[in-house]
């Protein structure tokens, strides 16, 4: 069994690797915002897939995530704390 399948669990995220949006896309407005997969890098060293719902900001470094259950493009997760790296 992976990691990814244990779940709930937490991880720290250390880098995002790849955004849903490109670099300066982001849009300002909630209403234009859209779900999609982010790829990030964990403190253990995982590259995790998360599907992260148009409500959500894209996850940065130092964030503590829940990773909540398994979506057909990723996983599921909610924020759970905000920290330094």
């Amino acid at each position: 069994m992976s990691s990814v399948e244990k779940l709930p669990r937490r991880i720290v995220v250390t880098e995002v690797l790849e955004s849903r949006y490109g670099p300066g896309l982001r849009p300002t407005s909630w209403d234009d915002r859209r779900a999609g997969v982010d790829r990030v890098r964990t403190r253990k060293g995982e590259e995790l897939s998360l599907f992260s719902q148009g409500g959500q900001s894209s996850p940065a470094p130092g964030w503590e995530l829940l990773l909540t259950k398994q979506a057909d493009s990723g996983v599921e997760w909610t924020l759970y704390g905000i920290g330094s790296l």
